[in-house]
């Protein structure tokens, strides 16, 4: 968006990925500690467009510091959660976070999710 001389990124419209692939359902995410992100989705194995072994990918985004992180091969697409260990200078401040599924065979990607932000830690 542009305002004037200004310009500003709608962050829960950026994709990172797109494609064919079932993305995350149903994400949430939370602390678990203050250096502990946990995420976690739904896996409907009857659902078409997707494979018990894809690879979750996370990414990460601090505008305070100018800072991104990505995370792949997470976890699977069964184990319907993950764990990720934050930077000690990421903990307080907000973060933005996105995430979604690379295809066990690498052939394919689904469409990023922007997951939210969690705020001033």
């Amino acid at each position: 968006m542009i305002e004037g001389q200004e310009v500003s990124i709608a962050i829960n419209k950026v994709v990172l990925t797109k494609g064919g692939l079932r993305g995350v359902e149903a994400g949430t995410i939370t602390l678990e500690t203050l250096q502990q992100l946990k995420l976690n989705w739904k896996y409907a194995p009857e659902d078409a467009g997707q494979h018990p072994d894809d690879q979750l990918y996370v990414a990460l985004y601090v505008p305070s510091l100018a800072k991104q992180q990505l995370w792949v091969e997470v976890a699977k697409r069964t184990d319907k959660q993950a764990v990720i260990v934050l930077d000690p200078q990421v903990a307080p401040a907000t973060l933005h976070v996105w995430a979604g599924f690379i295809s066990h065979d690498k052939q394919q990607a689904s469409w990023s999710v922007a997951l939210g932000n969690l705020e001033g830690l």
